[in-house]
């Protein structure tokens, strides 16, 4: 038995190191928030990590996880989204760069990442209700039946509405613009409310124009941003004619409710070049 003795450990040490390979050999990066001072509010749920373009894997924010890699390393990080603010739906969003940087990774060591996220293409307008002196890019009357308000508080503005009578209405319409076909289309924006809205395009064709519905949006007690993937609908209406495109965003009273209430902020429209 004792002959045997040397050879049962040695098989025993090794059993562990196989059943436990990170607890020897991984490093961890440890990501606590990210800098988003350039692209102003935004709602990024998640991480994706990328080592020599391949997936190291998709993580929440903070998160700490084990990296089975030792030494100099370039990581990508790209910012994950709710597309359409489903859950289910979670992706890279198109619209943010990617983070680059150089690491030195040891075993058993954490190391600290803070992802500085911009966006990699020019915003086709945003309007944040913030120069009272210049004016809106919304339409704010032309098919309403309760003109919102603009409210400013801090040198910060936002639109707001009330609905508190049966058959009341709002709409806001924005600039017209053409978008391109087969392309990444979103638009963002912060909101909170108490009862749905719509979100959608008012489609110009050559002879009419239609406000047509591509979201409805349920309520929100604190602001929450949120971002629409509006590449299928465009295609399709590009297909049927559309020439041009406007942000559309409606609310009618809801009966269940004494006051329908709206706030929009941030609204942002953003595609391919």
């Amino acid at each position: 038995m004792k002959a045997y003795l040397p050879i049962l450990l040695v098989l025993l040490f090794t059993a562990c190191e196989v059943i436990n390979p990170e607890e020897d050999f991984a490093a961890f990066l440890r990501i606590d928030e990210i800098n988003t001072s350039e692209v102003g509010t935004a709602n990024i749920t998640d991480l994706w990590f990328y080592f020599d373009n391949e997936l190291q894997g998709t993580y929440p924010i903070p998160s700490v996880f084990p990296v089975l890699r030792h030494g100099e390393q370039e990581i990508y990080i790209a910012a994950g989204i709710k597309k359409n603010g489903i859950a289910a739906s979670r992706d890279k969003y198109p619209f943010y760069r990617w983070h680059n940087e150089t690491i030195t990774l040891s075993p058993g060591d954490t190391t600290l990442i803070s992802p500085k996220i911009s966006y990699n293409t020019d915003i086709v307008f945003i309007e944040d209700f913030n120069n009272q002196s210049i004016g809106h890019q919304f339409d704010t009357t032309s098919t309403s039946t309760v003109k919102p308000e603009f409210i400013y508080t801090n040198n910060n503005g936002y639109l707001y509405t009330n609905l508190n009578q049966v058959g009341d209405k709002m709409s806001i319409i924005g600039p017209t613009t053409t978008l391109p076909l087969l392309s990444e289309i979103y638009v963002e924006l912060d909101y909170k409310c108490n009862a749905n809205f719509l979100v959608g395009l008012m489609c110009y064709y050559p002879q009419y124009a239609l406000p047509k519905v591509t979201n409805v949006i349920t309520p929100k007690e604190d602001w929450n941003k949120i971002y629409l993937d509006l590449d299928d609908f465009v295609t399709s209406e590009i297909t049927n004619g559309a020439i041009s495109f406007s942000v559309w965003i409606a609310m009618d009273q809801d009966t269940t409710l004494e006051n329908s209430e709206l706030y929009l902020d941030n609204i942002k429209l953003l595609h391919e070049e």
